[in-house]
């Protein structure tokens, strides 16, 4: 049996005293992966693991955002635009991650990263490269000879 592994290390520098009081308020909100979606029978507000790790550093001026085996990077986005809309509106903050597994398992390696702003968040994943350059390739060529 083979683990397979979403991970992240970013950080957030120079945080002042009132950027460290929103994200005291509000970083929890950002952190709940939830097991079902809010329109099935069975969410409950209760039922959820942690989209993601963090911790301040150097005397509360840094946040730590990670994930050593799971991390969900949609919510990491979120909470970065949301920390950004509300704290650096001209600001830019970016991250990256690796999905590892334990096995050498075929085309069970890839990863992404997003930039985001106060207005968006912009994401690439390998798989979406991938499968957009096979797309193309099939439309130019009448079909895929990847072999």
């Amino acid at each position: 049996m083979a683990n397979n592994y979403l991970q992240l290390s970013t950080m957030i520098e120079d945080i002042t005293p009132l950027e460290k009081k929103w994200i005291d308020e509000n970083i929890e909100k950002f952190d709940k992966d939830f097991y079902y979606s809010k329109d099935d029978e069975n969410f409950d507000e209760e039922d959820y693991s942690s989209a993601f790790q963090w911790v301040f550093e150097e005397e509360g001026t840094s946040l730590w955002i990670y994930g050593e085996e799971y991390a969900n990077v949609e919510s990491v986005a979120d909470f970065m635009h949301a920390f950004l809309k509300e704290n650096r509106p001209d600001g830019c903050l970016s991250f990256s991650w690796a999905e590892t597994c334990s096995k050498l398992r075929l085309d069970n390696f890839h990863g992404g990263g997003y930039f985001i702003t106060a207005k968006e968040a912009k994401f690439v994943s390998s798989f979406s490269f991938i499968d957009s350059e096979r797309e193309l390739f099939a439309n130019v060529n009448g079909e895929n000879n990847e072999r």
